[in-house]
């Protein structure tokens, strides 16, 4: 048993490298999967609740607006600030410059303060795919805040 070891050694050892970084590979690739699973096909009411939803979020259906917006063609400083907070959350808004896009606005119901009444959610939809999002709060107009709740819960703390 001795020799087969030390003559196998390095064979055993490539099996086990190469076993450990197909399990990293597979690992990516399912979250990667489900990632992107979440956030296409987002063309109907309750697939946007679903996605709120799938972000962490309870929202109040009922408080649904919806607003087309311009994402600016050349980043200035708020844009690259506003982008670090979408990549935080694994979104990026970069590739869609210049294009147009619909926000939906919710009211979250569980967001982690004391007044969450004033709390919003919003998701920057492009044909169908959700591109990015930001939660608000009215009492902070200044601070962009990550659009997954465990995100932000890392954010704030």
């Amino acid at each position: 048993m001795k020799s087969f070891l030390k003559e196998n050694i390095v064979h055993i050892l490539l099996l086990l490298l190469f076993s450990l970084i197909l399990i990293l590979f597979a690992r990516v690739t399912i979250r990667e999967f489900y990632k992107e699973s979440n956030f296409k096909n987002i063309d109907s009411f309750r697939e946007r609740i679903r996605t709120c939803s799938a972000l962490g979020w309870q929202v109040d259906g009922t408080s649904e607006t919806k607003r087309n917006i311009f994402i600016q063609k050349i980043p200035d400083d708020d844009f690259r600030k506003y982008n670090e907070v979408q990549k935080m959350c694994g979104f990026d808004l970069a590739p869609f410059m210049g294009r147009g896009a619909v926000v939906y606005t919710y009211r979250i119901l569980n967001f982690p303060a004391k007044n969450p009444d004033n709390a919003f959610l919003n998701i920057i939809i492009y044909k169908g795919k959700m591109i990015g999002g930001d939660c608000c709060v009215e009492e902070y107009d200044d601070l962009y805040l990550p659009v997954r709740l465990p995100e932000l819960d890392a954010y704030i703390t």
